[in-house]
């Protein structure tokens, strides 16, 4: 499975034919649960995974454009980028999102979610 999996950190990029997932600002709690999700999905085209982390806002909204599904941390301590990512359809997050949970009700919050959200996400690139 691993070998369908590429990891890619600002600054770089990538080009390959793969489904592509942004992760912001992840806590390592966080990266544990996207990993041990998976471990549980059997992948028959490449995963592209942009790790955000404190990125170039300029990298950030590249990979955002390119991503099928964007999976943000609500703690973030950048509120403006939150508030940004919170907005958009593809968006998912971890943690409480505090008042704009009601603009966006798709909290993340075991495995089993992120299981599902990446089958079903994959399923429409494939």
């Amino acid at each position: 499975m691993t070998d369908k999996i590429i990891l890619v950190t600002e600054p770089d990029d990538i080009q390959i034919d793969a489904c592509r997932v942004l992760l912001v600002d992840l806590t390592e709690d966080q990266t544990q649960i996207i990993s041990k999700a998976l471990n549980q999905i059997e992948l028959k085209i490449n995963l592209v995974l942009y790790v955000a982390n404190n990125s170039n806002i300029d990298w950030l909204l590249d990979k955002k454009n390119k991503s099928k599904l964007i999976i943000f941390n609500a703690d973030s301590d950048n509120h403006l980028l939150v508030g940004y990512l919170a907005a958009l359809s593809i968006s998912h997050y971890f943690g409480p999102l505090k008042i704009l949970s009601k603009a966006n009700p798709r909290m993340i919050y075991n495995v089993d979610d992120i299981v599902n959200l990446l089958n079903k996400t994959i399923g429409t690139y494939e």
